[in-house]
């Protein structure tokens, strides 16, 4: 009972969080609602945190912006989301080279 609670209370704080991000700076305090939001469903959803495994392997961007976001968190909440390091981050998205490409380059 205490673990769907908290589930719905981190979906509470995480949707409105992500809903407010984008709006002019009056109401832009949705980062604040929508990074405890995301630790709570870290915590008590493990679906969530394998989701968000897999979302940081797969693109860079949002693994950068985690790991930002974990330099500057509390203690606590930084622990917590290291737990959703993946092990391999992926490359930066480009196309790959391929070593017959390289050779005509140097060439």
């Amino acid at each position: 009972m205490f673990r769907r609670l908290m589930v719905a209370l981190g979906w509470c704080l995480f949707v409105p969080g992500l809903i407010l991000t984008p709006l002019p700076p009056p109401f832009a305090f949705g980062l604040f609602m929508m990074l405890p939001g995301l630790v709570i469903l870290v915590i008590y959803s493990a679906s969530v945190r394998r989701n968000l495994k897999r979302l940081r392997k797969r693109f860079h961007g949002l693994n950068m912006a985690v790991l930002m976001i974990e330099k500057r968190a509390p203690a606590k909440m930084k622990r917590i989301l290291r737990t959703t390091r993946p092990k391999r981050p992926a490359p930066p998205a480009g196309p790959p080279v391929s070593a017959k490409a390289d050779a005509d380059i140097v060439s």
